[in-house]
């Protein structure tokens, strides 16, 4: 038997029903709305991504290839761009002064050998010659004070009198020290002298004060 609403109740019952169809139709628009905003969202989110990728693209093809250099970032310090060839006067760390000392007349310099040439004694023309052949090169010692005088220039020799020669030996083997004396006529206690040595296409200079 089907139920029979009260004659009382059933303007209640359609009251219901048309809020019910009501709902229905708010639901359902709702869930289009939502999946229209989804297709927005989704739609928005694909166009920032290719205009990124757009931007990017074409930033690296301006900057040749690299989208940037450690020389730009700061992460490696730059490329040195070529070298220095240490020749002439330039100071040399294979031709070095290690010690100096003095008495009245004579300068007593050591010098440390790494020009892989053995340095040897002047054959008499007064000029520093090099023997790439041999491995063998003279050596001239140059002594200026401090008012840029010149107290000495010798080559290194084994003649007499006023001069440059080593303390032992002939000369100095490649990785190896010798000593070198120079005779001058005078050095004054306190006065600073520049002592360069000059052999194997390279120089070096030390500032020592008199004693």
């Amino acid at each position: 038997m089907r139920y029979q609403p009260e004659k009382g109740h059933e303007d209640k019952i359609k009251e219901l029903e048309e809020e019910i169809r009501v709902l229905k139709q708010s639901i359902k628009k709702d869930q289009t709305s939502i999946s229209k905003n989804k297709e927005i969202l989704g739609i928005g989110i694909i166009l920032i991504v290719v205009v990124s990728v757009i931007i990017t693209g074409s930033y690296f093809w301006s900057r040749g290839g690299n989208i940037s250099s450690p020389q730009e970032t700061g992460t490696l310090p730059p490329t040195p761009v070529g070298t220095v060839e240490e020749k002439g006067d330039t100071t040399s760390f294979e031709l070095r002064i290690t010690n100096i000392t003095n008495d009245n007349r004579t300068f007593y310099i050591t010098v440390r050998n790494s020009t892989g040439y053995y340095l040897v004694n002047d054959d008499g023309d007064g000029k520093i010659e090099v023997n790439e052949s041999s491995k063998q090169s003279e050596v001239r010692v140059t002594i200026q004070d401090n008012s840029g005088n010149i107290v000495a220039n010798y080559a290194v020799n084994d003649y007499n009198g006023e001069t440059a020669k080593f303390t032992t030996g002939k000369g100095i083997f490649n990785q190896d020290e010798g000593q070198i004396e120079v005779t001058t006529s005078n050095i004054n206690p306190g006065i600073t002298y520049t002592i360069r040595i000059t052999a194997a296409n390279m120089a070096t200079a030390e500032k020592y004060t008199a004693i």
